[in-house]
This record gives structure tokens, C-alpha cells and sequence, in this order.
């Protein structure tokens, strides 16, 4: 009789049994080592399957299927599993540049300590951990050798459950999907986190290629990208014309992108842009170039020089005669405020000296009193003067 005990997919049985024998290679994974039937029940009629190590995981529907012969009987059987803890990774990727430090998150839920339990980090196989913490301390000895002095977990954040790998000096190699798998040794969890790898190359830069004729080519030249960067042209009026270029790669000993893009450009006045740009969201680069209709057959360094030179010139040399003229103007506003000083100091002792001859009245002899009427009275004064 073939007894066969499944869920969602009649071809990945939980459990087979068929020509007198279990046939575990044909077995889902995830049920491996856990599932076994009773021979002296079976000899019974009793098919009833045994679970061992229960996980949340394995809530649903199982069906028991028995064929013999020519006839065929199925029946149902429902499992709710209650209470337990699971595990949660990081439903964002972790995105990082080469010879980053990075966390790849990864809890316990709800919070339990994590301190007695087998904690495993891996990629694409189980038994060749990126990390491996085992009876309460980290396993170096069975870790990839990829990894080795890069891992680390914390031990107070083990306590907390929280499981999260420390990722040192990240490489273009790192990235892929790492699984974090808990075991207490009756129950075991995993989750799993992304790790994406990028590189922002650097600023790109123009510059005529070759001239043929009334035709010349300009070529953008970016280093340093991964992945592969988007190329993207233009001209003065913002049309991009990125079909007319072409576009070729070269990747380094370090496996990071060198972009170079073709343009072919017509005798005439314009301004092109060349934009680099990540196929992962990240800052941009981009570089502009402005072909006067001057330049074609060519022109020469020493005339951009000079056209540079005369016009720093004509900007910096008003700026000098306006310096000059105030220092001017400061310097003779302080020569007259240093002569008003002079003056008033000399005409102050005048004052106080009429003063004191004010406070002594002169008495002319009476026969001079017209003649003194007739020059008349001085009286003191005080005045002040500012010039500028």
C-alpha cells in the first residue's frame, strides 16, 4: 500500500511511504528528520504521522492519501500551532558600498534570550555558516573561510534576542540573500535579509575624442560603478540623445565598472550633458560641456587661456579701483578729524584765557569812556568746525 501525506502539493509530500518503505529523498525539505509512521500501526490500518520539533510554520490542512490496489481513500487533518517564538529578518534590503560596515537585522519575536541557542548565519548552504554561535560562544573554526575575522554577534543584543550580524569591510562578493536560523533544540526559526552592493563612480568628464571633418565625437569616462551604470545624453534643449551613442565597459581587478560613452556631435553651437546614473537608487553624477560654434576646425590651449585670463581681469579690476578709492576716502576723513582735533584744542585755551579777563572788568578813565564806546565790546564765543 502507498501511504503519502502532503499539504499544498500532491507531488511534495510531508511523508511517503510506498513499496513497504519511507521514501525520505523525495521528501519536503522542510519536514526532513521530523515525520515517521508506526510499522506495527500500519500493520493495523492505523497511517496516523508523527511530527516531531513542531514550528509555527506548520499551521494548515495535511492530507492523508492510501492507495491499494485499485482503490484510493484520502482524509484531512488540521494543525494550529499555538505560542512559540519566530524569527524575523529585514523585509529591506541593507544596500552598502565596498569597505562598509554593515548590520544585517535580524530578532527574535517575541523577545527571548537567545544566549542558550544555536544561532546560525548562512548563505546558500546550511552547513557552511557565514556565522556560526553555538553553545554560548562563536564557532570560527566551522565558519567560511570568505567570512573569517569579518562576523560578529553581540553578546548583550543576544540576550535581548536580538540575533543581528555584524558585516565588516563589505565586498563586492558579499551580496546575496543571508538566512538567520534560531535553534533552542525544540523549536528552530529562521528569516532571512538581502545585502545589495553598489558603488558611486566618480564624476564623469567630457572631452573631444577626435575630429573627422564636420563631425567630431566627445566621449563621458566614469570609474569606480557597480553594477552596470545607466548612460544618459543630452543636448541644450534638454532632448536626449542617447541613441547616437555607444556605450562600452571595462571591469578592474576589483571588479568594479569603467564606463565610457561615444557621442557623435554635428559642426554647430551647442551644449551636451552626460548623466551617470545607478540602476540602484543612489546620487547621481553628471558633467556638462558647452561646443561653441567657434571651435570647429579647433582651438587652441593657449587662446582659452588667455580668454580665461582677461576675464578674471575684467571682473577683479573694478573691484580693486572701488577698495582703493575708499581706503582714499578713509584715509582723508581721518587727516581732517585729526586737524578739527589741533584746532579745537587752541581755540579752547582762547575761550578759558577771555574768560578769566571777562571775570576782571576793565574800567577805561572816564575820559577815554567814548572812545571805548566807539570801539565797541568783545565778547567771548565758542564755535566748532568739521570738515569734509
Amino acid at each position: 500500500m502507498e501511504v503519502r501525506w502532503f499539504r499544498d502539493a500532491f507531488n511534495r509530500p510531508v511523508h511517503l511511504y510506498l513499496n513497504q518503505r519511507d521514501q525520505l529523498n523525495i521528501q519536503d525539505s522542510d519536514y526532513r528528520g521530523r515525520t515517521a509512521l508506526s510499522p506495527s500501526a500500519l500493520q493495523r490500518g492505523d497511517i496516523s504521522l508523527q511530527l516531531r520539533n513542531i514550528r509555527p510554520s506548520d499551521s494548515g490542512v495535511y492530507t492523508c492519501y492510501a492507495v491499494g490496489g485499485s482503490w484510493y481513500e484520502e482524509g484531512q487533518t488540521e494543525v494550529i500551532v499555538t505560542g512559540g517564538w519566530r524569527v524575523v529578518g529585514s523585509d529591506q534590503p541593507v544596500i552598502a558600498e565596498p569597505g562598509d560596515d554593515v548590520i544585517l537585522p535580524c530578532h527574535i519575536s517575541p523577545r527571548v534570550s537567545a544566549v542558550d541557542m544555536e544561532v546560525r548565519w548562512y548563505r546558500d548552504r546550511v552547513n557552511t555558516p557565514v556565522h556560526l554561535y553555538l553553545n554560548k560562544k562563536d564557532q570560527p573554526g566551522r565558519q567560511d573561510s570568505d567570512y573569517q575575522g569579518r562576523t560578529a554577534l553581540s553578546p548583550s543584543a543576544l540576550q535581548r534576542g536580538n540575533i543581528s550580524l555584524h558585516l565588516r569591510n563589505i565586498q563586492l562578493s558579499d551580496r546575496g540573500v543571508y538566512t538567520c536560523l534560531a535553534d533552542d533544540g525544540s523549536w528552530n526559526e529562521e528569516g532571512q535579509t538581502e545585502v545589495i552592493v553598489t558603488a558611486l563612480g566618480t564624476q564623469p568628464s567630457i572631452s573631444m575624442d577626435s575630429t573627422q571633418g564636420e563631425q567630431t565625437w566627445l566621449v563621458c569616462r566614469s570609474k569606480g560603478w557597480y553594477p552596470e551604470p545607466e548612460v544618459i545624453w543630452r543636448d541644450r534643449d534638454g532632448n536626449n540623445v542617447t541613441s547616437l551613442s555607444r556605450p562600452t565597459l571595462l571591469r578592474d581587478s576589483r571588479g568594479l565598472l569603467s564606463v565610457s560613452s561615444h557621442i557623435k556631435i554635428k559642426q554647430q553651437s551647442n551644449m551636451f550633458s552626460c548623466l551617470v546614473r545607478s540602476k540602484i537608487p543612489k546620487p547621481d553624477w553628471e558633467s556638462k560641456l558647452h561646443i561653441s560654434s567657434d571651435f570647429f576646425p579647433g582651438v587652441s590651449g593657449w587662446m582659452v587661456a588667455f580668454l580665461l585670463t582677461l576675464a578674471l581681469s575684467i571682473g577683479v579690476i573694478p573691484l580693486l579701483v572701488i577698495k582703493w578709492r575708499r581706503m582714499k576716502a578713509f584715509k582723508h576723513i581721518h587727516k581732517e578729524i585729526e586737524s578739527m582735533r589741533r584746532v579745537l584744542k587752541s581755540e579752547w585755551k582762547w575761550i578759558l584765557s577771555s574768560a578769566a579777563q571777562q571775570r576782571q572788568p576793565r574800567v577805561p578813565p572816564k575820559g577815554n569812556i567814548e572812545k571805548e564806546r566807539r570801539k565797541g565790546c568783545a565778547y567771548p564765543s565758542v564755535y566748532s568746525r568739521l570738515g569734509f
